[in-house]
This record gives C-alpha cells, structure tokens and sequence, in this order.
C-alpha cells in the first residue's frame, strides 16, 4: 500500500519494479517465495496491456531453451538538424487533422450522454439522490491507499454459479463483492435501506469492436447490497448480465442518466467524480454516481515461470479517484480467482475487516453451493426398491 501510493518520478519512464522478499510466513505460498510489484502510470500503459506488459517478464517453461541469436543490426546515419527540423514541423502540421476522426467520435458520443446527465441533474437531483445513495466511498481521498486480496478457487465458482440458472462465474464474483459491501456496511451502521449500491465496470471486451474499445464504455451494475438472501441477489446480478448493452438505463431506473454514465469516457467520469468528492467534502454529499469500480485484468492461463519460480499468485491494485474510493481488480491464473479491493486509509481504516467480510460472503455462497450438491444425490440409506418386471409372453 506505501509502494503504491508513492507517487512515480515524473523525471524518469512512467514504470518502476520492486522485488519484495521475506514471505515465508504466509504458510499458503512455498519456502523461499518472493513477490514483484510492477507499478505503471495509466498514461503510459492501460489497463488491457498491463497483463500483456507482465507477461514479458515470464517464461512459459522452468528451464527455457536459451533464446536464438539476435539477428545483426546496424544503425542508419543519425539525421541532421534541418531533417529533424522539417520531421518535427511536419509531424505537428499533420497532428489536428489526425484528431479530428477520434475526437468527431468522442463529441458525437459526449455531447448527447452529458446534456441527458445535466438535465437528469437540473430537472430531477431529488430523484437521482433517491436512485444513489451516498455511502463513505463518495468522497474524496487521501494520498494514502490500503489494499487487501482474497485467493479462491475456480471451481468452487463454478459451483456457486449453479445456485441460479445461467448465472456466470463474473455473476458469483459480484455476488460475493455485494455480500461483503453488505456485511462491512452493516457492521458499520452504514448500509442504505432499501437501496443497492452499485459499481462501474467494463463491458464485455471480447464483444466489443476496435471504436468501443478505444472509448472504454463502461456499465452500472446493481450489487444487490439490499437484498439479504444471497440466491435473490445471485439471481438480480444474472438477470442484468443477460440484458443488452443498450439496455443499461433499465438497470438504474432513469434512461438519460444510465446512458450518460454508461457512454461516458474515463476522462469524463474521472473529472465528474473528482468534482463530486470535491464538493462533498465541503458541502456534504449529494448524490453518487456509483460507488465502486470492479475491473478484471486479463491475465495468462498457462504456467509461468520466472527465473524457475513458478508463478503462484496474480493480482493488481487499481487507482481510486475523488468520489469513487474503491475498486476491486479481479484475476484468474492457473485455477485461482483473486479480489483485490484498493482504497484510501481515511475511508477504509480497516482493510482486514473487509477481506473477512468477502471470506465471509463467500463461504456462505459455498455453503449453499455444496447443500444444494448433496441435496441432488441420493440417498444411500434409503433402499432401492425393486424394478418390477414385466409379464413375459406364453411360448
């Protein structure tokens, strides 16, 4: 947490490595483990390519063949003055007509989500404080970060998703991070009554095209914090899954608000939640426009290795911003489903607290899961009674 929230020098590449040793007191990792925190500036790489970026430092076997001979290079005459003069003149000449495509796309998809998101606010800011409550993750941050993880098992996912019909993996996870929002809240005589907290997270990557992707369209999800029974909110995560895309306004009740938030780019949301905190420091909270952020960072499925080390554990601590103090970054590697949740010390003092609220969450979950799996069975005491025969023919 110290690591990350050390700010980076501005003077020197936007990445630094730590390697962190002196783990052999967790007694779920092997003897002689060591960790590396690979921290990046989103400046410099995204959240898509940050997987992609750590997987140059890995081999896909403990003892790889050495690599081929580097093909021979030879650098060219370093141009002149006046060369470099004229590449720079003509490189910024040609820099507006090579915005004018993606910024003609951004206005046309802004302008209509942020004049339904004014108007939502100037018409009806009763309504949408009725839609959003605020909770303590609505407000501005410090420069201090806390972060917690939670290693579970891949298939005791896929048992949980069985508790409801055509629920995902990505449906169980959330489930469980609503059940710990719940407990953690409610422990703290915080939990709205009678509303859900909601988070922010990406759309689907693999069913977006190249124009989506690039704008990072991101959706509202209903965690169903307000819902006690765990299978009820289960089943509230799989039926906002199986909507459309475009069908992002039924989740929070106002269409020109949903549309807004959910076509927004980053830099939009980044800038409204800022404000947001900002003005709820001083002037008390208003309303939120989530209030939390759930991101899963792809990571490789094959074993990797590094110097013979066979990597064992895979996650990331996202940033925070003003008015939106959480965020949990979801990971899988080699049969293991990681959540990491990242905050601020002033918001979340106690970051243990919360990690025991997910265990929590989900041994619940697992418990349903495994009563309903051996309610299926049958039942080996009770004895089978006899197959009866049909008459046979006369010869």
């Amino acid at each position: 947490s110290r690591i990350h929230a050390r700010a980076l020098d501005l003077d020197r590449p936007l990445w630094e490595a730590y390697v962190i040793e002196g783990l052999d007191s967790f007694l779920d990792l092997p003897v002689g483990s060591f960790a590396l925190l690979l921290k990046t500036h989103l400046a410099a790489v995204g959240l898509q390519q940050l997987a992609q970026t750590s997987a140059l430092l890995f081999d896909s076997s403990a003892k790889p063949p050495p690599d081929a001979p580097a093909t021979p290079w030879f650098a060219d005459s370093p141009p002149g003055r006046l060369v470099l003069m004229g590449r720079g003149l003509a490189h910024s000449a040609a820099a507006p007509m090579r915005l004018v495509g993606p910024l003609g796309r951004a206005v046309t998809r802004v302008v209509p989500a942020a004049a339904a998101l004014a108007s939502e606010l100037l018409l009806h800011p009763q309504a949408l404080s009725h839609l959003l409550p605020v909770t303590r993750f609505n407000s501005a941050v410090s420069p201090h970060r806390v972060f917690e993880t939670r290693r579970f098992a891949v298939a005791e996912f896929e048992s949980i998703r069985k508790l409801v019909p055509g629920a995902s993996v990505d449906d169980a996870v959330l489930a469980v991070i609503g059940g710990a929002l719940r407990r953690y809240l409610d422990a703290q005589g915080e939990l709205p009554e009678g509303h859900s907290l909601t988070a922010i997270r990406p759309l689907a990557w693999d069913h977006l095209d190249a124009e989506d992707a690039q704008a990072q369209a991101w959706r509202h999800v209903n965690l169903g914090t307000d819902l006690a029974d765990p299978v009820r909110r289960l089943a509230s995560l799989q039926a906002q899954s199986s909507a459309p895309p475009d069908g992002v306004a039924q989740l929070l009740g106002s269409p020109d608000l949903a549309s807004a938030a959910a076509l927004a780019p980053a830099a939009l949301l980044a800038w409204s939640r800022r404000l947001a905190g900002r003005a709820a420091a001083r002037f008390g909270p208003l309303a939120a426009t989530a209030h939390c952020t759930i991101a899963e960072i792809p990571a490789p499925a094959q074993p990797l290795f590094l110097c013979g080390a066979r990597l064992s554990y895979f996650s990331a601590i996202l940033p925070i911003s003003d008015g939106l103090g959480l965020s949990f970054a979801i990971t899988r590697h080699d049969g293991r489903l990681v959540i990491s949740p990242t905050s601020c010390r002033e918001l979340m003092p106690d970051p243990e607290a919360f990690a025991l609220c997910l265990r929590d969450s989900f041994q619940q979950y697992l418990a349903l899961a495994v009563a309903k799996l051996d309610a299926t069975k049958p039942d080996a005491s009770k004895p089978v009674p006899p197959r009866k025969r049909s008459p046979r023919k006369a010869a």
